[in-house]
């Protein structure tokens, strides 16, 4: 199964419309693409090891342009329906939702205890390593932000506006952390391209109904010690 280079284009338009894209970001070609396309890998980030195929498609732009031709989604895929935020919210095993203003980020409501979605969020990401601070007993509002949204102000911000409990994103900073703990509200930072996989993948498993499609799922490229 084959596409043409506008068939392709269409169905990821379809995916991850470029209507949602934030000003400044990147979306689209990132070099020239083929006339016709076979099969796609899709990975979060840059892989350090290409597998063949036609086109590869990255969620983050890399910093070099790979050989290969490569696609870029990014906030388009993080604020679509079905997209990054939603699909962080879906793994906490939360189905209803509201997107915050300019879908920077989703919120859900519920009734958990800190402990509770702690536990969530160690069974989501095993063997990864979590910051996080609880103020409240029960945590009535639970924010997601696919990515960077730990330290994205005008996100955090719109969670102070509504009184959020509870966000869960990732790149906490000494500055986002301080704006949290005056505002007593809690968190679980969690390495960046781990919060947005769900969503990636999901869009991987859409676009394998019409081209061979290969998720490529990505590392923590860090370790971590406790001294």
């Amino acid at each position: 199964m084959s596409l043409s280079l506008k068939e392709f284009e269409e169905i990821v338009e379809t995916l991850a419309p470029k209507s949602f894209i934030m000003e400044g970001d990147f979306y689209g070609w990132l070099n020239s693409p083929p006339k016709k396309i076979d099969s796609v890998a899709v990975a979060v980030d840059l892989p350090s090891n290409l597998i063949g195929c036609s086109v590869l498609i990255l969620h983050h732009k890399p910093l070099t342009v790979p050989e290969i031709p490569t696609f870029i989604l990014h906030t388009p895929l993080d604020r679509c329906n079905g997209g990054c935020h939603e699909a962080l919210l879906n793994t906490f095993g939360f189905k209803t939702f509201q997107y915050i203003k300019d879908r920077l980020g989703v919120f859900t409501k519920t009734h958990i205890t800190p402990e509770e979605l702690l536990k969530k969020a160690k069974e989501t990401f095993k063997n990864v390593p979590l910051r996080y601070r609880f103020f409240k007993r029960e945590i009535k509002k639970v924010a997601f932000f696919s990515g960077c949204g730990l330290n994205y102000f005008p996100f955090l911000k719109e969670c102070e506006k509504l009184n959020v409990d509870a966000v869960i994103s990732g790149d906490l900073t000494h500055k986002s952390c301080q704006f949290l703990l005056h505002n007593r509200i809690s968190f679980i930072d969690v390495p960046h391209p781990l919060t947005e996989v769900f969503g990636v993948k999901k869009f991987a498993e859409k676009l394998s109904n019409y081209v061979k499609t290969t998720f490529i799922p990505p590392e923590v490229p860090f370790d971590v010690c406790v001294g």
